[in-house]
């Protein structure tokens, strides 16, 4: 767009507008790659039937929404996590104090605000077990595992 007003204008417009069955997301540019680190969160605990658009209301009483997205599976059916980022880190940090304080509900379910870290400066707490016996269950898994470490939960899928 020529100009930062036109752009919001389009932004304000078809941002969550349903194109095939799915919402798209409009949303303006980040100018470097630190910009959305700095005010992105990773929200957990959404009830099944939430969208973004849900989301990015649920999380604007605390500032300016630059993006909201819950995440789905390749079917649409909504996950129960998303991300919002913030156009300020004022916004975020207020959120996360909220969600820390039990504040942040939709429906029944307490929702929780991290703040975002890139899978890189995640500590990896799972593993990834290919070839399981068929017949094998739960149990069995947590026996072949829990000699060699400490084990929070485990599960087949």
């Amino acid at each position: 767009y020529r100009d930062s007003p036109s752009a919001e204008q389009c932004i304000a417009t078809l941002n969550f507008t349903k194109f095939y069955g799915a919402p798209c997301r409009v949303m303006a540019k980040a100018r470097n790659a630190l910009e959305w680190t700095q005010s992105n969160l990773i929200v957990k605990n959404l009830p099944p039937h939430t969208n973004s658009q849900v989301l990015s209301s649920l999380f604007e009483r605390f500032g300016a929404i630059h993006s909201a997205k819950v995440k789905t599976t390749n079917t649409g059916r909504a996950l129960p996590y998303g991300y919002v980022q913030f156009e300020e880190q004022e916004g975020a940090q207020k959120a996360i104090t909220a969600a820390h304080a039990h504040e942040l509900r939709l429906g029944t379910n307490l929702i929780s605000a991290e703040w975002f870290r890139a899978r890189e400066q995640r500590p990896n707490k799972q593993i990834f077990v290919k070839n399981i016996p068929t017949q094998w269950d739960e149990k069995r898994l947590i026996e072949l595992v829990q000699d060699a470490t400490k084990l929070a939960i485990a599960s087949i899928s």
